[in-house]
């Protein structure tokens, strides 16, 4: 490896990690002390008899709780001609689906449509050179979120009650339990949200990998979850816009998703909702709220969505951001209503996940942390800039409804205790992580052999344990100050200044710090790369990121991706530097360099104490 030291850097743009995307009764009961069966065949059997679960023990319970049992952990194969899955694999972000089939235990179910599922989350750094902002290419990760739709060619179509099923990569939740956790602590307090499970899931006879199994909101939802499921479900539209004036019936109509090609459709319930709402004054919201929501049910939401720090969910108002395809104003987003027509009463369900837990000890994640405690509101309700990338957002609170939530403070207070002391609470969560942890680590294994970009089973487990420390945080108790200074960290780094493309380049009139790395394995052009950076010569607990830049064993800044950190790091007392392990699709043939580098002692960029270097790949 060439090692080129001596590079001025100043950093801060970071792994874009949100998700911005769309996509009650539960039998099933957390495990307890009963082992999870897990169904993982031994290599790709030619007989799928000899790789399935034992079936259901008779028709009756052929149903969606049988899908989503947490006891069990499934395996799902797809089959389509090769020619299809080309097709697929070409340009994921098309979302186009093809035909196939869905294979389990042993029954072919037929013809169904399969495509790539995902937004902006979604994507990063598997389609085309793996930008973070790719517009388009093709495959490049191994594993893709996918979705099947089993009523392809026939409306009426069910497999055990369900028309979708929805496969989600995990690709930027190491712990790989965020979407199962989260949705389960949901539904314990009561809340309406979908059902999710860990899968295995197999294409065209090749393992892919671990996904989690997470239930399409839609109607078989609605009706699994409320006595009355026929009325309207609507995808991301608030009842009222961020002025306080009633939705239009427009925009309430293109985020509907069921009844809408009923000709008596009626929208009144929510229509009703948001125009009361926009003419309350303050004295009369609380009222209003009784009249159309269930108290105890929207303040457990809160309740679970503020202590599960769900910051890429309903309480974060981004403000003119275009990336997530908002229009001017601020909008929030992940979530569905439910217009119950029976009750009359409006229910929010939470959507997507996949970033939940990440903030709890830090802003780890550079787009989605909302600043605000609850009930907080920042800056008189104007917008402001905050995290990593500086983007727009406005208080929660400021909006009328969330606002009026916020006025239950009884409920809010003796709910909140119910949760701690409850589905949150550290034996029960513990027994819950220990019982998936021992389900799902064959298959993460099996993925880790299987795969060169699979995820690493220490990488896992070592995120795992981050995780379990985070959660203590979140019931308040005490962590490691070393917790607080672990990989994850972007709260210290400076916001560097970017000229018109997008490139940062490091200012050659300033004094720099020299530091040595090195890395393990050594990458091979052409070839996907998995390892460490290590250094000397840092300064302690300073945060360093490393970017990739391909192309070229020639150490040229301007080929370096700063809109894709690819891991980052603290120095230890000694100055010495050591990633976790981290990936990249694939070093280019023309080889490429590893660049390393932070702000220096005094976290500021352009003040002549900045440290960084290049390690490349050899010619």
């Amino acid at each position: 490896m060439k090692i080129v030291r001596n590079i001025s850097v100043f950093l801060a743009v970071i792994l874009f990690g949100a998700s911005c995307s769309s996509n009650s009764s539960d039998t099933s009961q957390p495990p307890t002390t009963s082992e999870a069966s897990t169904s993982i065949p031994q290599g790709e059997p030619e007989n799928t008899e000899e790789e399935t679960d034992p079936p259901p023990p008779d028709d009756d319970l052929r149903d969606s709780n049988y899908i989503f049992d947490q006891d069990q952990l499934h395996t799902f194969e797809l089959v389509l001609p090769q020619a299809a899955l080309d097709e697929l694999n070409a340009d994921p972000m098309a979302e186009e689906y093809v035909e196939g089939e869905l294979v389990f235990e042993g029954e072919t179910i037929g013809p169904v449509g399969i495509r790539y599922k995902g937004s902006v989350g979604a994507w990063v750094g598997c389609v085309g050179e793996g930008a973070i902002f790719a517009d388009g290419g093709a495959k490049a990760c191994t594993k893709l979120s996918m979705k099947v739709k089993i009523n392809w060619d026939d409306p009426d179509a069910e497999f055990f009650g369900l028309r979708k099923l929805q496969f989600h990569s995990q690709n930027l939740d190491q712990t790989l339990m965020h979407e199962r956790l989260g949705y389960w602590l949901f539904r314990e307090m009561g809340v309406p949200a979908p059902r999710s499970v860990h899968a295995r899931l197999v294409v065209n006879g090749e393992f892919v990998g671990l996904f989690a199994l997470t239930e399409q909101i839609d109607g078989r939802f609605t009706r699994h979850n409320f006595e009355d499921g026929t009325g309207n479900l609507y995808k991301e539209v608030w009842p009222i816009d961020s002025n306080g004036e009633p939705t239009s019936r427009d925009e309430l109509f293109y985020g509907l998703k069921t009844n809408e090609d009923d000709e008596d459709l009626s929208m009144s319930q929510i229509e009703s909702f948001g125009s009361e709402v926009s003419a309350a004054t303050d004295e009369e919201l609380q009222e209003i709220m009784r009249k159309w929501m269930d108290i105890e049910e929207v303040i457990s939401y809160s309740v679970v969505d503020r202590s599960i720090r769900n910051d890429d969910g309903a309480f974060h108002w981004y403000c003119d951001f275009e990336g997530a395809d908002f229009d001017a104003g601020c909008n929030n987003h992940n979530f569905y209503w439910y217009a119950n027509p029976s009750t009359e009463k409006m229910h929010l369900i939470p959507w997507d996940l996949d970033n939940s837990f990440e903030n709890i000890l830090f802003d780890a994640n550079p787009v989605t942390p909302v600043p605000d405690k609850w009930g907080e509101i920042t800056d008189d309700c104007k917008s402001f800039s905050y995290g990593m990338w500086g983007l727009s957002q406005r208080s929660a609170a400021c909006d009328k409804i969330m606002g009026s939530w916020v006025m239950f403070t009884n409920e809010y207070e003796r709910i909140y205790n119910e949760f701690m002391n409850g589905p949150f609470a550290q034996e029960q969560v513990e027994s819950l992580l220990n019982t998936w942890e021992e389900q799902i680590s064959p298959v993460v294994r099996e993925a880790q052999e299987t795969h060169d970009d699979a995820l690493s089973f220490q990488a896992w487990q070592g995120a795992l344990d981050r995780f379990r420390q985070s959660l203590a945080y979140a019931r308040g108790q005490e962590v490691s100050e070393d917790l607080l200074k672990s990989s994850g960290r972007f709260n210290d780094i400076e916001i560097p200044e970017q000229n018109p493309d997008n490139r940062n380049y490091p200012n050659p009139a300033i004094n720099f710090t020299e530091i040595e790395l090195f890395i393990n394995p050594e990458p091979i052009p052409g070839q996907p790369w998995s390892g460490t950076i290590s250094g000397t010569g840092l300064t302690p607990s300073v945060p360093s990121a490393i970017f990739g830049c391909p192309g070229s064993s020639t150490p040229d800044f301007a080929l370096c991706d700063m809109s894709n950190m690819l891991a980052i790091v603290f120095a230890d007392q000694n100055g010495n530097l050591q990633s976790e392990e981290f990936s990249v699709p694939m070093i280019p043939a023309a080889g490429g360099c590893f660049l390393v580098g932070n702000s220096g002692p005094d976290r500021q960029q352009d003040t002549g104490d900045e440290q960084g270097g290049f390690i490349c790949t050899d010619n």
